[in-house]
């Protein structure tokens, strides 16, 4: 498996993937993740981003992919992409989590847990450490209520966090009869 770069941290191991060769060398370990979880979306399987990627992006090097690992076990995915965000006079770097659908949803990879504190910790400090990685914001946009990506930052607790309603998902899950989907829409 080839990345940009490897962090090791005791028993913990960071990897960061680039565009669409990243994302291809990070298939067994995407499929390996993806299978353990109880409840995918779409945007959980690898296949949604090699799509996006080959016919929409317009700049793929921008898209990363941080694989957080434990003893050699994936435990985690960031799909992430690299903007710059303009707010009251001052450009920020920033990190967004990758969101590029009509739905409007976005989400990091893994399977919920109570330790789940740690991934986003992992994921800042592997942004922290790195000068090719310098970042001013992380901004996780279309996040679900019962999102990974919103799961693990309500774990956190970052001091400098903040969490702002913006837009209902245009995404309904049609996984029962029509009477149970049509009562969940508001």
């Amino acid at each position: 498996m080839s990345s940009d770069f490897v962090l090791k941290n005791n028993n913990r191991q960071v990897r960061l993937f680039r565009g669409r060769a990243g994302l291809n060398a990070l298939e067994a370990e995407w499929r390996a993740l993806a299978a353990q979880l109880p409840d995918p979306r779409f945007i959980h399987f690898s296949g949604w981003y090699k799509s996006h990627l080959d016919n929409v992006e317009s700049d793929p090097e921008t898209v990363v992919f941080i694989l957080l690992c434990v003893s050699s076990r994936p435990l985690a995915i960031f799909p992430l992409r690299r903007t710059t965000v303009r707010c009251f006079g001052l450009t920020l770097r920033t990190w967004e989590i990758f969101w590029q659908n009509d739905m409007g949803i976005a989400d990091f990879v893994f399977v919920k847990s109570g330790a789940d504190h740690e991934l986003l910790a992992s994921l800042l400090q592997t942004l922290k450490g790195s000068k090719e990685l310098s970042w001013d914001m992380l901004r996780l946009q279309d996040t679900l209520d019962d999102s990974c990506a919103l799961h693990a930052l309500k774990q956190s607790h970052l001091p400098l966090s903040l969490s702002v309603l913006h837009h209902y998902s245009k995404y309904i899950r049609c996984d029962a009869d029509y009477e149970t989907v049509m009562s969940r829409v508001a």
